[in-house]
């Protein structure tokens, strides 16, 4: 039996592209005569891996229609306005009426392209298997089209993956950034509800981008729903470990890998001056994702709250990797807080020396995720949408606090400091501080456990260590069927 040939498509974003990296790293590790192919933009070229084919697929990635760069306060206040939501429910209806444009910023032609684009590629390569990014419509519309075997490979949770499989259950959970909290109290149980058949009815019948890209999609023989809010009609690996998640259905096809992480080379060996410098003692670890970018006001308030835990604490020190949006300085008058504009190393390596305290993060999956798997307590400041998922779950669990429920997408230094007072506490044995970290430490442990069995593989899986192990195992398993059946 010949070896299989395995492509991924994913959109150009880190928060995307990262999960089909860390596959393609166990897939070539653990089967290394895979033949490994992946089609994104031409911008995310530069970060191909060794021994991956790579196929420039026509078109750009979502953020690049968005100048995070600029300088003007007007553009910079526009930017925000547009891409962040508030977690209130006036939020939630504003943010539903604007998620599919701000997703989908591209012309009926550009997606047209990338689409036709990837029928070619698939048309010429053949794969036996395609794992598609489930954020990138264009490339699920030229798989559906060219009728080839393939499967979605997610950065989300099963919350996104199956939330249209849960029947009347789904009314039981927040609705996407409505900022509720879970369990949901009984009286806003009838706000839950209307919110979410309104968000259903909107996207599907109303929605002016829907309506713009459907109209252009059926023309040129895409059929259906844009492929993010279609009816899921194949296999979806995602990220939840099913012990450590809101307690959803897991139906047949969608796959809980686990969290699906980077292999990340270790701090030491990346930045030996940082590792000497985290290794002294606890460290707070702030880390927004790759696309945030702090106001001067917004800075102003994290400063603030860190000047405050480093009164309280003498023993810890603050780490902040801050992304500048426009023009201004910040003036840091304290030894034990160091400020940097970027990191040689990834952040998981820091949290995985075991010193970092607590992780101060936007509440992106992989963010989230990756404090999740190293058993490290969080504080979420959330910008916009699915964010703010991730604030009400860490509360749910209870390994860490949502830092700006009251003034997201915005921060406010007393939120801010209040919630660090609760997880890093003002003395390292605060009763509320150990509890958060015995929660996260724990949580790491259920996530870090093998797995005799998992659902959606065949056999013993106690030898996969990983997400990311668990999904390329899946890979294998299933493109080594599909070659048996050829």
């Amino acid at each position: 039996m010949s070896a299989p040939t395995i492509l991924f498509l994913t959109s150009p974003e880190h928060g995307q592209a990262n999960v089909q990296f860390a596959t393609i790293a166990a897939l070539q590790q653990l089967h290394p005569e895979v033949d490994i192919h992946l089609g994104s933009c031409e911008s995310l070229r530069p970060r191909v891996p060794e021994g991956v084919t790579f196929h420039p697929i026509v078109g750009r990635g979502m953020s690049s229609y968005y100048d995070l760069k600029t300088t003007d306060p007007v553009k910079i206040k526009a930017i925000l306005d547009y891409v962040t939501t508030r977690p209130t429910v006036s939020g939630f209806f504003e943010g539903g009426k604007k998620i599919l444009s701000f997703m989908f910023p591209f012309s009926n032609e550009e997606y047209l392209e990338s689409a036709k684009c990837v029928e070619e590629l698939v048309a010429e390569l053949k794969p036996t298997l395609t794992l598609v990014d489930n954020f990138y419509g264009q490339a699920t519309d030229g798989l559906q089209k060219s009728g080839v075997p393939w499967a979605k490979l997610s950065p989300n949770t099963v919350k996104e993956a199956a939330g249209g499989e849960q029947g009347n259950a789904i009314f039981s959970y927040p609705a996407p950034g409505i900022g509720f909290s879970y369990p949901l109290p009984w009286y806003l149980y009838p706000i839950n509800v209307l919110a979410l058949i309104w968000l259903k009815t909107w996207i599907v019948k109303y929605d002016p981008t829907q309506k713009r890209l459907n109209k252009a999609r059926h023309a040129a023989g895409y059929r259906g729903l844009v492929p993010l809010f279609g009816k899921r009609t194949v296999p979806i690996l995602c990220v939840s470990h099913p012990d450590v998640e809101l307690p959803l259905t897991v139906p047949d096809g969608v796959v809980c890998c686990g969290p699906i992480l980077s292999a990340t080379k270790p701090l030491v060996d990346v930045d030996p001056e940082l590792n000497d410098w985290v290794n002294r003692g606890p460290v707070i670890l702030i880390v927004l994702g790759s696309h945030w970018r702090m106001t001067e006001e917004y800075a102003q308030n994290v400063l603030e709250a860190c000047y405050a835990i480093l009164a309280a604490r003498p023993d810890v020190r603050v780490l902040w990797k801050l992304q500048k949006f426009g023009e201004y300085d910040v003036k840091v008058d304290h030894e034990r807080l160091r400020i940097v504009s970027w990191l040689k190393a990834d952040p998981y390596a820091v949290l995985a020396t075991g010193q970092v305290v607590c992780s101060i993060n936007h509440g992106g999956s992989n963010s989230y995720h990756e404090a999740l798997a190293t058993g490290t307590p969080q504080i979420i400041l959330s910008p916009w949408y699915d964010c703010h998922d991730f604030g009400m779950r860490v509360e749910w669990l209870g390994h860490g606090k949502w830092g700006n429920r009251k003034s997201a997408p915005n921060c406010s230094a007393p939120e801010l400091i209040q919630a660090l007072m609760a997880v890093v506490g003002p003395s390292p044995d605060a009763h509320e501080a150990v509890k958060f970290r015995t929660l996260a430490a724990r949580a790491a442990d259920t996530i870090n456990t093998r797995r005799s069995t998992i659902p959606g593989l065949v056999g013993d899986t106690s030898g996969l260590a990983t997400g990311r192990e668990v999904a390329a195992e899946w890979i294998w398993q299933q493109s080594t069927a599909l070659l048996k059946t050829a």
